[in-house]
């Protein structure tokens, strides 16, 4: 096309002869410059069109083009058909208005920078005040487009202003989408630290910047410098409620994916704090409803049903009061930490009753995200019980789930997974879906508060394959993580290590020692669920040591906490080993 335009070729497609001699052509040295050649060729009319196309995008509509560019209708007919011929341009659809298209990306590239950047950021500004008064009723799907045209053209508020509408319209549906708009939303509001608006909306783009962040991972963020920053715009408005819910934000993000969980519970108490001190009852329930994960998550059962209950009582039964501050329904919230941490205490039967029937009113009342959470602590019950029954089912509905509700729900529903693989004693497959889920963690730094849950997985499937040494290195791991992120609301990792040790045959007294810590942790956690199992360890440790007396007394106990939560299978193996111990 380039020797064509220039003269050195003649005739049409498949029948062009040289015109210039060979030694005498003046070949551009790569593709861009042959492009702009091109070009800078084009009558001035077909080159200010095109020019102004780029500016518009890579595809770009009739009736935008019309808006911001002043020819005459024929003239710009006439130009759109001499750029359609040279191949620079093609129709893109004619329904229910045209549409064009760049050739290439190449083109379209070359064309946008072979602009004033003075004369770009003007068009930006017309292209963006056309796209508004064309959107209709779809400006919300047309902001992140108005965001970027505004932002071309350097106008910081209004950009602002369509990169948080774009954010907002994202919301859980593009969790990727969203946090990239927050992102923006807080380096441009940074700009304007004497604005008013500016500031106000730089602290809302970092309490959503953690908050997003949380989901995806996103490990390289400066999670404390977005939370200081966040806290210092908040206290320059004044805006007390934005300061609560920043402390709960970060508090989350310290805990679940740096795995500092007490941190969770600091953070989430002084928003609690800041929250009754307004006295703005929405938001008291919605901090609370974070509270009760933090402490649910730190092992503080007793706490989390405490937290919880008082949330329920704030909020009554209407499931949409407070989302507005922590983006979920403190009341669904309240009411699955709340069962978890009852069933793990007293009573599964009523938690794995329930369970159903919030993750129901979740998805009803539009909040997938904790019906996903409902399933992840059911099935987490689930395996502490040893209850198998519909397990597998619960893990594929919670994968289903989290197929757009970001890489930490991700992780939260593969550990589902492992959950029932474990139920189904499918040891080979549990080790693999384990070890990628472990893997996924670490590398997105997304939910690592649960690595020792799922190490203790690991070391599990690896004892039932008969991998004693992995076994053990996994267990150790597990329990280790615990005592230094004080991630206590799962220490099953105890008691795989205690069989793991039995299983090398390992010295009493650390065998001792292990049980001693899993012993001294379930009665600080209240984690009754698993006291049957300690006392069963126990008994394995006493007979191989020949301590008979101190066997009978362990298994009486081991049975006694096996019936109280309806253990039966558990319950049975106890009785058939004290019948066989007492014949002996």
């Amino acid at each position: 096309n380039a020797l064509v335009e220039s003269g050195d070729l003649a005739g049409h497609p498949g029948h062009y002869r040289l015109k210039t001699a060979v030694e005498h052509l003046v070949v551009p040295t790569n593709v861009r410059a042959v492009l702009a050649a091109r070009i800078d060729r084009l009558p001035d009319t077909a080159k200010r069109l095109l020019q102004t196309a780029a500016v518009i995008g890579r595809e770009f509509r009739g009736p935008v083009l019309d808006a911001v560019t002043e020819l005459p209708a024929g003239e710009r007919a006439a130009a759109l058909e001499r750029l359609k011929a040279s191949d620079f341009i093609y129709e893109h659809a004619l329904y229910p208005v045209f549409e064009y298209a760049f050739k290439h990306p190449l083109t379209h590239e070359v064309a946008y920078q072979s602009q004033l950047q003075s004369h770009r950021a003007v068009v930006h500004a017309a292209v963006a005040r056309a796209l508004e008064s064309q959107a209709g009723d779809k400006l919300e799907e047309q902001a992140a487009l108005l965001a970027h045209h505004c932002e071309a053209a350097g106008e910081i508020l209004n950009a602002t202003r369509w990169h948080k509408r774009a954010a907002e319209w994202a919301g859980l549906n593009d969790i990727n989408a969203a946090l990239h708009h927050w992102l923006r939303v807080r380096d441009l509001a940074r700009q304007g630290s004497d604005n008013v608006e500016l500031t106000t909306v730089l602290a809302l783009a970092c309490r959503r910047a953690l908050v997003f962040g949380l989901r995806t991972g996103a490990a390289t963020m400066a999670w404390a410098e977005i939370f200081e920053e966040g806290c210092q715009a908040a206290e320059r408005t004044g805006n007390q409620a934005m300061l609560a819910t920043l402390h709960a934000a970060y508090g989350g993000v310290r805990g679940q994916n740096q795995a500092v969980a007490l941190d969770f519970v600091r953070y989430t108490k002084e928003a609690v704090r800041i929250a009754d001190g307004i006295g703005d009852a929405a938001l008291s329930v919605g901090m609370r409803a974070v509270l009760a994960y933090g402490h649910l998550y730190t092992g503080q059962l007793r706490e989390a049903e405490r937290v919880a209950d008082e949330a329920i009582r704030l909020v009554a039964t209407d499931p949409h009061r407070g989302p507005e501050f922590v983006g979920i329904s403190p009341l669904m919230g309240a009411r699955v930490s709340r069962l978890f941490a009852v069933g793990c205490m007293r009573d599964p039967v009523t938690a794995l009753r329930e369970f159903p029937l919030v993750r129901q009113d979740a998805i009803e009342a539009g909040y997938p995200e904790q019906a996903l959470w409902a399933l992840m602590w059911e099935t987490e019950l689930k395996y502490a019980l040893g209850d198998t029954d519909g397990i597998r089912a619960l893990a594929q509905t919670a994968m289903r789930l989290a197929e757009n509700l970001g890489v930490i729900n991700e992780m939260l529903a593969a550990v589902s997974r492992c959950d029932a693989l474990a139920c189904d004693r499918d040891w080979r497959t549990l080790l693999d879906t384990a070890t990628d889920t472990l893997r996924g963690i670490r590398a997105r730094s997304a939910g690592r508060l649960w690595e020792p849950r799922v190490l203790a997985l690991m070391g599990n499937a690896e004892l039932e394959l008969g991998n004693l040494e992995p076994d053990r290195a996994a267990a150790q791991e597990s329990v280790t993580f615990m005592r230094e992120s004080q991630a206590l609301f799962n220490p099953h990792g105890y008691a795989l290590l205690a069989r793991a040790q039995l299983a090398l045959t390992e010295p009493a007294a650390d065998i001792a020692h292990t049980l001693d810590e899993y012993e001294e942790l379930l009665a600080r956690t209240e984690f009754h669920v698993y006291a049957g199992e300690l006392h069963e360890l126990r008994a394995r440790l006493a007979a191989r040591e020949g301590q008979h007396p101190q066997r009978a007394v362990a298994l009486a106990r081991a049975y006694a906490c096996y019936t109280r939560f309806n253990m039966t299978e558990q319950a049975a193996r106890i009785e058939a080993l004290q019948v066989s111990g007492s014949s002996h």
